[in-house]
């Protein structure tokens, strides 16, 4: 200890002879001393050096197979074999001390050391030894190299996780970006580096003659499960039956032109870039993602990195977009099979979620009493409930021999059978889903109106149905106490979905007016209002009714509001259709000459 303070070099025999007496209590005195004399003149800590390899060059010493024969002497010392975060976390201190503390760039070797102290971090943080509230510690530690090899706290500090979005603000983000590092993306991203896609916003400024993408929208739905196979095998964590779900809630149109510009909200200062087309763009808000095709050439590749987007928005999209891509693109359902397949995909087949048990079975078909003898066969009493379909509110308001409608003005997507009066028509708003919209038809009309443009986007096609005295809700009696089996089973697939997408259901008393589900986030607030909608079969054309108090409520809470048509409830194949505020979408409404009824007759 004398020679050490000193710095004066001390006889080897020193060692050999406190290696022999190694058990003396003596020895731990040297612990935590600068004791071992690595070369001629510079003593270290038994803490600083290890028997194997490292990757922290010069910070740390490493003991040659020779000094073994002190084995006994080292053992008392504590010296390790190999390194643990614990030692990349006091490496890592010493260079920001270093370096940091007086914004010296690294030199190569420091650099690569940092990288290893990272990389460590990150395989204790995937092994559990350390949290990633351990790493938040360092959020304002200079510890993290900038692309001139500056070190800055990683709250300053962006991956670039989509080419070129840096570039987009002139220069602005030029030491506060860096790449993704292998090994190390998921350790700084604990300690406070975030991905740039977070911190900018983009804005379209312009989207030209926007128009419905069948083809798009038909090539995603028959391709499900191959996309099914890209989402299993390459996406990191996540619940994939839920992304699936959320899948078949986007919507897709092709536009003439997207113009778009990205808006950057960081250090104190919000930045605007120039604006500029843009070939493909998701837009989370209204679930819509919209496309400029050139040369009739659909942009498979953009569209494909805005589904990685919107599926996985925390991810990077290059881990799911190519795959994505290669099944949008084949010619054929045969040709992106058998790509998967040379590619390794694994085959991957869906199911849908269980009905939850507890539901009674059924023994008996048909009933004991005899239908009120003054309704039509086929026909449903005027107060029929909610789940009563357009067609039964019609035959039984205004019984099986009322006159068909007038066709609708060209351009609205006619019904494939005749329907009553057609009160409304609003273009596809955010949210609304038209997956059960009919072909347009060959209707015409004369004398209304002149022919018009079809708008858009597709029309929403919708009927009101009136009544002198009509119950507000199915009379409370013992055959009516209970949900049907029908509905009670897309209630559960409802509850079911929600859970999925983490959120906590609560399912209301039968006949709760406005709504049936009441769906709450993780912090416990209500985020949707649900009004359940089941269904034996197809949502087709004759729909399915809300009633005054389910729409009053609707009008009331807005975008909270959703209505979900579970169609073939109680099948295996069942599927929900998610729609957003359904009763504020309308932005026109048509009235045909089916109103004459109500109007005042004034003769001339």
């Amino acid at each position: 200890m004398h020679c050490a303070a000193v710095n004066t070099a001390v006889n080897q025999e020193a060692y050999r002879f406190l290696n022999e007496r190694h058990q003396d209590p003596a020895i731990a005195r040297l612990r935590d001393q600068r004791c071992l004399l690595l070369t001629n003149d510079t003593y270290e800590f038994p803490a600083r050096v290890f028997w194997s390899d490292h990757p922290f060059g010069r910070f740390r010493r490493q003991l040659g197979a020779e000094l073994r024969r002190y084995n006994g002497l080292f053992q008392r010392l504590g010296i390790r074999e190999v390194p643990t975060h614990e030692d990349a976390s006091k490496v890592l201190s010493e260079i920001t001390i270093a370096f940091g503390s007086v914004n010296k760039p690294l030199d190569d070797a420091a650099q690569s050391v940092v990288m290893a102290c990272w990389c460590m971090f990150e395989t204790a943080l995937q092994q559990g030894t350390v949290s990633s509230a351990d790493l938040a510690s360092l959020a304002e530690v200079k510890c993290v190299p900038n692309a001139v090899k500056l070190l800055c706290p990683p709250n300053w500090m962006f991956f670039e996780d989509r080419a070129g979005l840096a570039a987009k603000f002139e220069g602005f983000l030029s030491s506060n970006v860096i790449a993704r590092p292998i090994g190390a993306s998921q350790a700084m991203a604990a300690a406070g580096v975030r991905t740039l896609v977070s911190a900018v916003e983009v804005e379209l400024l312009e989207c030209q003659n926007p128009s419905e993408s069948t083809l798009v929208t038909q090539r995603v739905r028959e391709r499900r499960l191959q996309l099914a196979r890209v989402l299993e095998a390459q996406s990191s964590g996540g619940n994939r039956q839920a992304r699936l779900v959320e899948l078949d809630a986007i919507r897709f149109e092709s536009a003439d032109f997207l113009q778009v510009r990205y808006k950057l909200s960081a250090f104190d200062r919000t930045l605007m870039s120039k604006p500029e087309s843009c070939p493909a763009l998701f837009r989370a808000q209204s679930q819509l993602l919209s496309f400029v095709s050139v040369n009739d050439r659909l942009p498979w590749a953009p569209i494909a990195r805005e589904l990685a987007l919107a599926l996985y928005p925390a991810e990077e999209p290059g881990r799911i977009a190519p795959g994505l891509k290669e099944v949008l693109a084949a010619d054929s359902v045969a040709e992106a099979i058998e790509i998967l397949n040379q590619l390794g995909f694994a085959v991957w087949e869906s199911a849908a979620p269980a009905i939850p048990s507890g539901s009674a079975t059924i023994t008996e078909l048909g009933g004991t009493t005899t239908p009120p003898s003054d309704l039509a066969p086929g026909t449903a009493s005027p107060g029929g409930g909610p789940d009563m379909t357009a067609s039964g509110y019609v035959d039984a308001l205004l019984g099986p021999g009322a006159a068909p409608p007038t066709p609708l003005p060209p351009g609205t997507n006619q019904p494939e059978t005749p329907q009553r009066t057609a009160l409304g028509t609003s273009a596809g708003g955010p949210g609304s889903d038209t997956s059960g919209s009919a072909t347009t038809g060959g209707g015409s009309r004369t004398g209304a109106m002149p022919p018009q443009r079809a708008p858009r986007r597709g029309k929403l096609r919708s009927y009101v149905l009136r009544d002198p005295t009509p119950p507000e809700e199915p009379p409370n009696t013992d055959a009516a106490a209970g949900r049907s089996a029908v509905s009670a089973a897309g209630v559960a697939r409802v509850k079911a979905f929600e859970r999925t997408a983490n959120r906590d259901p609560k399912e209301m008393e039968h006949h709760h007016p406005g709504y049936d589900i009441e769906s709450r986030d993780q912090s416990g607030e209500i985020a949707r209002y649900i009004e359940v909608k089941s269904l034996s079969g197809h949502w087709g054309q004759d729909g399915v009714g809300l009633t005054s108090t389910q729409f009053a409520k609707a009008r009331e809470l807005g975008s909270r509001y959703w209505l979900y048509v579970v169609e073939k409830a109680d099948t295996s194949n069942a599927r929900i259709h998610r729609v957003q505020n359904p009763a504020n979408k309308v932005d026109q409404y048509l009235y045909d000459d089916g109103w004459q009824q109500e109007a005042e007759d004034v003769s001339s």
